[in-house]
């Protein structure tokens, strides 16, 4: 992917992110800590992490097309560094407290869950997006072929 396409993703992942954290902070605090409404200070930090957790794009940087195998591979790798990152500044934040393993396995899942929305939106979009390139070049070379037939014709 090229610079503008990978900034482009990073930017609409963004706010994807952004509401895919704040849905899930919303559903954990109501199961885990009904009491406890998100603060703006929290709400600063959600925003300042979804610009960070969208710097892992930079992995599918490169000068040629991927290949679907090196795509794949580099979608592990994201995934990986996204969660490492994630739960680096979690701490960092104080969103977590002390080493409990629910916790981190709780906000790993979550991490998860906003991954697959994410990707599910953004496919959903890529893929309208290429309907309407498909749909845009079917009637292109339709226009084509009936130019095409009616100068045969007229050279007849």
């Amino acid at each position: 992917m090229t610079i503008k396409n990978i900034l482009r993703s990073m930017l609409n992942d963004y706010f994807i992110i952004c509401t895919g954290i704040i849905a899930c902070q919303l559903v954990l605090r109501s199961i885990y800590a009904p009491d406890n409404d998100l603060t703006l200070n929290e709400l600063v930090f959600i925003l300042f992490g979804g610009a960070i957790f969208t710097l892992p794009h930079l992995s599918f940087l490169s000068n040629k097309e991927l290949s679907i195998r090196q795509w794949k591979k580099r979608r592990v790798i994201h995934f990986i560094v996204l969660e490492i990152t994630v739960v680096c500044c979690a701490y960092l934040f104080g969103w977590l407290e002390g080493a409990n393993l629910l916790e981190v396995l709780t906000l790993m899942l979550s991490v998860l869950a906003v991954y697959v929305l994410v990707w599910l939106i953004s496919w959903q979009i890529d893929k309208g997006s290429s309907e309407l390139i498909n749909r845009k070049l079917a009637e292109f070379h339709e226009a084509d072929e009936e130019t095409a037939n009616i100068e045969r014709h007229f050279d007849k």
